[in-house]
């Protein structure tokens, strides 16, 4: 047994199947598979069932030591990083909502003038996934689950809105009930999406039926089908842009609010990066009147 072979059987837990893990490894799935067989050859067990790929009894306890055991591996690096001012590492960030994380990554640079950031986009769901396989050292997403394997800071709440065209008939009010979205024809978002996930339980407690005319994979795509005449759109209220075509109007009875967080994988928080983003995510007049450096 090698610790490559548990950072390949890590690799496959963690991002789901073995062909996401050769991805994130960087390496070829036959060679995955191979590191994989010989760990449990080597001891005469079978840890991931290869028909669903999830880990066997077996393997779900050997990866409760691992988990941990690898992500002290990953601090460990990032410390060693952050101690060259990162020496040339990307500090990897996904967001479901850019607009609230370039605030973070502007104070960071204080901090850390030698850091560089890359930022992946996607839906919530897409973020958090991200974040538990280590492909991001960090994200920013809508309702991240409470999990003692996670660490996660809110960063603001927010109401989600309806959007219509300026010629639509409501588009005079101030005001939609979420009843009213029965039988308009809707732009919604991808399933993954927390705005579509919160749309759907508040409208199934509700006893509302939705009817979705169009589905978009981001929120840009959204507002432009609204400004096409294609339907009304649900955005939470910051995602809205300034645009003489569209009108917002309060989601109302019964409000429904999304909670945008910043979340890393449990030890990622001990990084200088980290404290530094949380500091400013907690405490953010603190820094307004900083220059831009």
């Amino acid at each position: 047994m090698s610790l490559a072979q548990l950072r390949v059987f890590e690799a496959i837990v963690a991002s789901g199947s073995i062909t996401a893990a050769a991805r994130f490894l960087g390496i070829t799935q036959p060679a995955v598979s191979a590191q994989l067989a010989a760990l449990e050859r080597a001891r005469d067990v079978q840890l991931i069932d290869r028909r669903t790929g999830a880990p066997t009894e077996v393997g779900a306890a050997l990866h409760e030591i691992t988990r941990p055991l690898f992500e002290l591996a990953d601090v460990a690096e990032r410390h060693l990083a952050d101690a060259a001012h990162l020496g040339g590492e990307v500090f990897r960030i996904a967001a479901d909502a850019p607009g609230y994380l370039m605030p973070l990554l502007a104070e960071a640079r204080h901090d850390h003038p030698g850091a560089r950031f890359e930022v992946t986009a996607g839906n919530s769901t897409a973020v958090i996934d991200a974040v538990r396989s280590r492909r991001a050292d960090a994200g920013v997403a809508a309702d991240v689950p409470d999990d003692p394997a996670l660490h996660r800071v809110a960063l603001r709440a927010q109401d989600l809105v309806a959007v219509v065209r300026t010629d639509h008939p409501r588009a005079g009010g101030k005001k939609l009930a979420l009843a009213d979205l029965a039988g308009e024809r809707l732009i919604g978002r991808e399933r993954g999406s927390v705005t579509r996930a919160s749309l759907e339980e508040a409208a199934a407690d509700a006893g509302v039926e939705l009817s979705y005319g169009m589905v978009a994979d981001t929120r840009e795509a959204v507002l432009a089908a609204v400004a096409a005449g294609l339907g009304i759109g649900i955005v939470a209220e910051d995602e809205m842009l300034d645009d003489p075509r569209l009108v917002m109007l309060d989601l109302s009875d019964p409000v429904v609010t999304v909670t945008e967080y910043l979340v890393c994988v449990s030890g990622v928080e001990r990084t200088s990066i980290w404290r530094t983003l949380e500091a400013v995510a907690n405490a953010p007049r603190a820094y307004r009147d900083r220059p831009a450096g």
